[in-house]
């Protein structure tokens, strides 16, 4: 039976560890049936992620299983590897296959730059002609997203350059790049320079923004406000005597965590005379601790200590910073 490739989808150079093999049945908008493949690849081995749609020479898409060889070459169309034979069931024609999976050679990470094109092999055919050209992703949406993937244990994208940007999103009104993780451990974005002492995060202009960031927010970057008026909701204590020259922080990321890094500076609240730090944070030597003892009690919570021992001043505020390593 003669088969032809009427679509194909590579995903390549920018490596796809695990990827989500409904990811571009999305990115079009649900226009066709998603592609079966096998079990996306966990870890952090590289794989390429090749995508098709097979028909019979009629032009009716083929829906049984087919036997599979993926070969790459260079520009010169020098052969640079082969897979495994790959047994691949398409629904409508539409199927993935995740090259370096498997029985599959490995993927050599050094040559990978200079792959060209990948040629295909279906059952006894010979191999589909044109060759198709294997380029880096590019992600286009006007008010969707440009580039989707999913991974159960892996990276959903995972880009590498060698003299330039791993991974670059553009949008006019939103995020750039978008990432996000269910892991209390792992970070949604992630970023890591080969050469140690490189920038693992380059920001070319602009600034930090921490959404929804304020006063004794749950966020990593927040206002820290001081309250000593006397009642139930104080946050203030005397780490050692009587005068209260400290203050408790109480936030989600650095209670019970003596190994969080907080960054505390003063914050200049000025143009509210009921809200200046003129008399407070901005005269003090503020130093953070983590208490266990002492006259703040075990309340396992960081505290900013004035390290003048002048007492802390009511409705006050600090900048507050904090780093989970």
């Amino acid at each position: 039976m003669k088969h032809k490739n009427l679509l194909a989808l590579l995903l390549g150079l920018a490596l796809l560890v695990a990827a989500y093999a409904n990811a571009a049945a999305q990115m079009r908008g649900g226009e066709h049936n998603a592609p079966q493949s096998s079990a996306a690849p966990n870890g952090t081995k590289a794989f390429l992620t090749y995508q098709g749609r097979l028909t019979a020479s009629s032009g009716v898409p083929i829906n049984s299983s087919v036997n599979a060889v993926f070969k790459l070459y260079d520009s010169n169309n020098n052969l640079m590897w082969t897979s495994a034979t790959r047994n691949i069931t398409p629904i409508n024609g539409l199927f993935t296959v995740y090259l370096g999976d498997g029985a599959d050679p490995t993927l050599d990470f050094a040559n990978l730059g200079q792959v060209a094109s990948i040629g295909v092999t279906v059952g006894s055919d010979p191999e589909m002609s044109p060759r198709q050209p294997l380029n880096t992703v590019v992600g286009n949406s006007v008010n969707g997203v440009g580039v989707y993937a999913f991974s159960v244990n892996g990276s959903g994208v995972y880009g590498l350059s060698e003299n330039s940007v791993g991974v670059a999103g553009f949008s006019s009104n939103s995020e750039g790049i978008s990432g996000g993780s269910n892991s209390s451990t792992r970070g949604g974005l992630a970023g890591f320079n080969q050469t140690t002492a490189g920038p693992a995060l380059e920001i070319r202009s602009g600034s930090i923004r921490v959404d929804n960031a304020g006063v004794d927010t749950t966020t990593p970057v927040f206002m820290h406000q001081v309250k000593f008026a006397g009642g139930a909701g104080d946050n203030v204590c005397a780490p050692f005597g009587v005068t209260k020259y400290a203050t408790i922080i109480d936030n989600p990321l650095t209670n019970n965590n003596p190994n969080a890094i907080l960054i505390v500076t003063p914050n200049y609240r000025k143009t509210d005379t009921s809200q200046s730090n003129v008399n407070g944070p901005a005269a003090d030597i503020p130093e953070v601790a983590y208490s266990v003892s002492g006259g703040c009690g075990t309340i396992n919570k960081w505290i900013i200590v004035n390290l003048k021992g002048t007492a802390m001043v009511d409705n006050t505020y600090y900048n507050v910073m904090v780093v989970v390593p």
